[in-house]
């Protein structure tokens, strides 16, 4: 399971120089006499408002700090060889020698930056090259030009291009834009939950170890029966449930989690044929989760809202099942299952989970969790799966097994686009099974998160469980 040291995670602010890597606090927020950051004498990619962050931050850095040294190292010299006069990169330059370069360096300094620590990096040690400070005109690295040498972006503070002409490039261009505005929001839920959650020293802990500051869920029981969930999504959700007056994007970033038991419900009521009273009808309900990654544990307090919206339900089994590593070897086995609040215990309720570590199709399941409603499958990502070696035959094993057993199965995207392809993908592997298929999306998920997350270059934006397809029985043999 996760640990509770969460020192390792920086957020995109931090990264980019713009927020302490010890304390995330950017300068304009700190109350010392001290309101700049100073970077690390080697590196120059991390950034510190105090001896004290710089001494708590170093046992994480001095991991990294050498081997993003030789990294600059790597990318002055490319610069220089695509410089026009041969000189060291310079602030304000046309952008034609770093675009060009830009694509086969980054690649190449991944390759620089494995060799120095002699390991490949870890997923968040690879994001202080994915997104390192860079010009956004000329795509020069920040950690190659003298300090001062950038402008920050005044509205989302995490775009910035050199002094002069390039910022007012990026005044004209960027500044006060859709994408500024979809970066804002990736900051300030990244304040709520990377940076709250390192200054809180206890509370909010979820099954799987991690505090959560943004973990909000309804408290309360839906009395009586609805027909239908609201129709305008998390605002009519968050009304309906009477969310507290939150900041905006503490709502947001409490529907990450949240869209986790929304979308099963969406997914069970699309298996029962869409009807709300099919779903109230049933005091025992069962799904299954495959693919399950961190996220879904996180989302596991969750599951309760469940228990709530429906008041006829007695009882909620989820199985999850990962063959990846994520639980550990063994046996399945159940976990919280009385982890609910005191009404629902009262009145006999329960939700357990039972843990499964190992191959969907030749899990040994306890005879309660054998037939599920419907299977779920949250980011699938089969896309990657049917053109991945490694994953091709796990996914191939998993989805022929819920076919032959004809059960509804809801595979969610994090795009739209990944969501097509994932269609394309699902429907080459059911090619061969007769009457089981695609039978509804690519669509949007009504449920799925809106908090944004960014990829490299500040330019692609992706949610948890955007977009879903629904395969199961078509009428044939």
């Amino acid at each position: 399971m996760a640990s509770s040291d969460q020192r390792h995670i920086k957020t995109k602010l931090a990264l980019t120089g713009g927020a302490c890597m010890g304390c995330l606090a950017e300068p304009a927020e700190l109350t010392t006499s001290n309101t700049t950051l100073e970077a690390c004498g080697r590196c120059r990619r991390a950034f510190y408002c105090s001896t004290d962050c710089r001494r708590v931050d170093h046992s994480i850095h001095k991991t990294v700090c050498t081997a993003l040294a030789g990294v600059n190292a790597h990318m002055a010299a490319a610069g220089r060889a695509r410089m026009p006069d041969g000189g060291d990169p310079r602030a304000g330059q046309p952008p034609g020698p770093w675009d060009v370069m830009s694509l086969p360096v980054v690649s190449a300094a991944g390759v620089v930056f494995g060799a120095a620590l002699g390991r490949p990096p870890g997923f968040k040690e690879r994001e202080y090259l994915l997104y390192e400070p860079r010009c956004l005109v000329c795509h020069v690295p920040g950690a190659l030009l003298p300090a001062d040498s950038f402008s920050r972006c005044p509205d989302c503070r995490l775009v910035v291009a050199c002094t002069g002409e390039h910022a007012a490039t990026m005044a004209a261009t960027h500044t006060g834009g859709e994408t500024c505005g979809m970066l804002a929001l990736v900051r300030d839920t990244e304040l709520i939950t990377i940076r709250d959650a390192q200054q809180k020293e206890s509370g909010g802990a979820t099954a799987g170890g991690l505090i959560q500051p943004h973990a909000w869920m309804p408290d309360t029981l839906v009395e009586e029966p609805w027909e239908a969930l609201p129709t305008d999504g998390w605002p009519g959700y968050f009304s309906w449930r009477k969310a507290p007056a939150f900041v905006p994007a503490f709502l947001v970033a409490a529907s990450d989690l949240l869209s986790v038991p929304l979308t099963i419900l969406h997914a069970v009521m699309g298996a029962l044929g869409g009807s709300a009273a099919a779903v109230h009808d049933r005091t025992s309900l069962t799904v299954h989760l495959v693919g399950v990654s961190d996220y879904e544990l996180r989302a596991l307090f969750a599951r309760e809202e469940l228990l709530h919206l429906l008041p006829g339900l007695k009882t909620l089994r989820l199985a999850l099942f990962s063959p990846e590593g994520v639980f550990p070897p063994g046996p399945p086995r159940v976990v919280g299952a009385d982890a609910i609040c005191d009404t629902c215990v009262a009145a006999g309720r329960s939700a357990p989970v039972l843990l499964v570590g190992g191959a969907y199709a030749t899990a040994g399941l306890p005879g309660d969790y054998e037939e599920p409603v419907v299977v779920v499958g949250l980011n699938s990502g089969i896309h990657n799966a049917a053109a991945a070696d490694s994953n091709r035959e796990e996914w191939a094993s998993t989805i022929a097994t819920i076919a032959a057993r004809r059960t509804p199965l809801v595979l969610t995207s994090y795009t739209g686009e990944e969501a097509a392809e994932d269609a394309v993908a699902l429907t080459q592997m059911l090619a061969d099974v007769d009457g089981y298929g695609l039978v509804e999306g690519p669509a949007i998920n009504p449920w799925g998160s809106a908090r944004p997350y960014v990829d490299m270059g500040y330019s692609e934006f992706y949610f948890n469980s955007h977009s879903y397809l629904m395969a199961g029985p078509t009428g044939g043999s």
